[in-house]
């Protein structure tokens, strides 16, 4: 019971993810003043990449897993599940797998970006 808890959790967070996102492109798009325009390139950009990170990671649900051989050895594992395991691909896996984590790295890079850009405004 305690993981279909966790899938739910993350399919909701990832639903809302990308619905939000998606409004803010939306608000971007049509209500962006002239003054804000270069900033909301980086705004645009990161709204993007994390509704693509949030779609890949809704499909790629990750989990996981302990396997315990012995007493005192255990092992942990990552194992997918959603478009992998129909699929049997382990390439569609593998490649979900790595848009997923360098959609993530690349959020890291545009929240620093963006830090850096207000602070850069601000004193400047």
């Amino acid at each position: 019971l305690f993981p279909e808890i966790i899938r739910i959790i993350h399919d909701i967070s990832c639903s809302c993810a990308i619905l939000f996102n998606t409004i803010l492109v939306i608000f971007i798009a049509t209500k962006t003043p002239d003054k804000l325009s270069s900033y909301s390139i980086i705004i645009l950009n990161f709204a993007l990449n994390e509704s693509a990170t949030a779609a890949i990671s809704l499909f790629i649900f990750n989990r996981c897993v302990v396997f315990s051989l012995s007493v005192n050895k255990s092992y942990r594992a990552m194992d997918a599940a959603l478009i992998c395991t129909p699929t049997g691909s382990s390439r569609l896996c593998f490649f979900g797998s790595a848009f997923l984590a360098s959609g993530h790295s690349h959020v890291y890079v545009l929240l620093g970006y963006s830090c850096c850009y207000r602070l850069f405004a601000i004193t400047y």
